[in-house]
């Protein structure tokens, strides 16, 4: 037994169960609920539902099965292989046995499976067979509840709480549970009571509460939170503060993310590796490579971070051949990217093609964008079909493929896309970007020329882009204007883009006193298109200026005619 625990805990749960067989067979030795329960928890690491079941029948034929320790252990393994099925079975089979332990992993197997209603009828159950729910109960109901943005079930729970007189005040994995579960569903009031009626306060309590106003929009309340944070003798660690760099790096804000890395260098948490890179990630996605340099240089103990094919590929396969590690489809969706950025699609296809698991609309869409970037009209027409047979409800995928018909002149494909688009009722998302100039925030709608300056926006663009031409030799991408009219028409729409419209009042208000010469900034909610990516590389050579646009897709930095992203986005 002390063999397979040490094999278990050194993460080399093969080894553990060669030792489970060759105790099988060893004379005079038996195996005991202890061992059957190591041997099934082997099995759920490793993913090997084929041996958890051969263990399973082992527990039957030995009559262990019947005791709730190794019935338990047997629920945790079917949940960790993906066999909820097997696990409400045994469940099922321990009707007259269950314990409180045993109604605590049936909930945590249909939160870890996603079967977030389950768990709240699981939990009815319980009460009504008089089981008092413990701090792990309630935590599982509330993540699941929060999961599913069940509102009025979690409600209901946080009620039960209170009645029963659970001591939530000083549970604080209780509270920040209940927190986190409001902030889901997007009810930061509730939250925020919870938080201000909580005795002990964690760091993850502090984060969650913070995020939520950050993620609604509600920065001014997450910053005065913070400095609430600094005041309390709560122990700031890494977690909070790589949290918070985080969502701030997200959102660009660069003064938000200035007070945090001041802070971490009062309390020395910038040497913790996390932190000082999510404060790396935060300057560069502010456009500061200058601060993020200076930033990386003083880490002493840098950590890798792999980008090449090859390297990239190596990686990728020794994921695949551990036993402890079930690749998921994340994994090879970094894998297609790095492929479809080389160029590499045939090879990408074919990955996706061979994967042990169901493909998502996310991995063909980033095929779909290798596609665009590498002008692939045949493929992007073979994966656009699969995108729209998969996800028909989604605009997205008509305006992606909608873009790769209209740079390869195929206007009357571009017709067929918009009439599937019309039939199925789908509308594209209009553009929205702003800026942010003397702290008031500019909003710029596609195509909207109501905006009070919008002379002067014109005269600004129209300026700007004859000095490209002069200077640079810049040429309207007009094949993504999507419509087969007048070059000059196709010009004049593509120049009422809401993120160029942006970045012409910036220009408009230059040398007023609305403006300081420094980085330009631009929020988009859709992908950038290309035309306006050739147009911000174009403005950051003749005027001298950084530009950073933030678009659906990711930050871009536009410095001395090129961009960050190496024009693959």
């Amino acid at each position: 037994m002390a063999l397979m625990t040490s094999h278990l805990s050194s993460g080399d749960p093969e080894s553990s169960l060669m030792a489970f067989r060759s105790l099988g067979s060893s004379p005079g030795i038996a195996h005991n609920e202890f061992t059957l329960s190591a041997a099934l928890k082997c099995c759920g690491v490793s993913d090997d539902v084929g041996r958890g079941s051969q263990v399973h029948v082992a527990c039957v034929k030995l009559g262990f099965e019947s005791q709730p320790f190794v019935g338990n252990s047997i629920i945790v393994m079917y949940s960790k292989c993906g066999s909820i099925g097997d696990s409400v079975r045994v469940f099922d089979a321990m009707r007259v046995r269950r314990s409180l332990v045993s109604w605590n992993v049936m909930i945590a197997a249909y939160v870890n499976a996603g079967c977030l209603r389950k768990v709240v009828l699981v939990f009815a159950e319980m009460r009504r067979n008089c089981e008092t729910p413990d701090e792990f109960t309630l935590l599982s109901v509330l993540k699941g509840c929060g999961a599913a943005r069940a509102f009025v079930e979690g409600k209901q729970i946080h009620a039960y709480v209170v009645v029963s007189g659970f001591p939530v005040s000083l549970k604080t994995s209780v509270t920040s549970a209940l927190i986190d579960f409001y902030v889901k569903c997007g009810r930061l009031v509730e939250a925020r009571k919870v938080f201000d009626r909580t005795v002990v306060k964690n760091e993850v309590s502090w984060t969650t509460m913070m995020a939520g106003y950050v993620q609604e929009g509600c920065l001014y309340k997450a910053m005065d939170l913070f400095c609430e944070l600094r005041k309390a003798e709560t122990i700031v660690d890494g977690f909070v503060l790589s949290s918070l760099a985080r969502v701030f790096a997200d959102l660009a804000l660069i003064v938000q993310g200035k007070q945090i890395h001041a802070y971490t260098t009062k309390i020395s948490c910038v040497l913790d590796v996390s932190v000082a890179n999510s404060i790396i990630d935060m300057y560069l996605k502010c456009g500061l490579t200058d601060d993020a340099m200076k930033q990386f240089k003083e880490i002493t103990s840098k950590n890798v971070s792999c980008g090449l094919v090859k390297e990239s590929r190596e990686y990728f396969e020794r994921l695949q051949r551990d036993s402890r590690v079930q690749p998921k489809v994340e994994h090879y969706a970094c894998m297609v990217d790095v492929l479809g950025r080389a160029g590499r699609l045939e090879e990408a296809k074919s990955l996706i093609k061979d994967m042990p698991i169901e493909a998502n609309v996310g991995i063909w869409q980033t095929l779909l964008s290798a596609c665009r970037v590498h002008k692939d009209l045949k493929m992007g027409r073979e994966v656009g079909g699969i995108l729209m047979e998969l996800d028909e409800g989604n605009a997205v995928n008509y305006v992606m493929v909608l873009n790769i018909y209209a740079e390869a002149g195929e206007w009357g494909e571009c017709e067929r896309i918009r009439g599937l688009m019309r039939r199925r009722g789908l509308k594209k998302d209009g553009g929205r970007s702003w800026i942010e100039i003397k702290k008031e925030v500019h909003n710029f709608y596609g195509g909207d020329d109501s905006y009070p300056l919008m002379g002067r926006i014109r005269e600004a663009l129209v300026d700007v882009e004859r000095r490209m031409r002069e200077e640079v030799g810049y040429v309207s991408r007009t094949g993504f204007a999507t419509h087969d009219i007048e070059e000059e028409s196709k010009e004049d729409n593509l120049r009422m883009h809401s993120e160029r419209l942006a970045v012409g009042l910036a220009l408009a208000c230059e040398g007023s006193s609305l403006v300081i010469r420094d980085v330009i900034r631009v929020f988009k909610n859709l992908r950038v298109c290309v035309d306006c990516h050739e147009f911000m590389k174009g403005v950051s050579k003749v005027v001298g200026r950084v530009l950073v646009v933030r678009d659906a897709c990711r930050f871009h930095r536009f410095e001395g005619g090129v961009c960050s992203c190496g024009d693959y986005w």
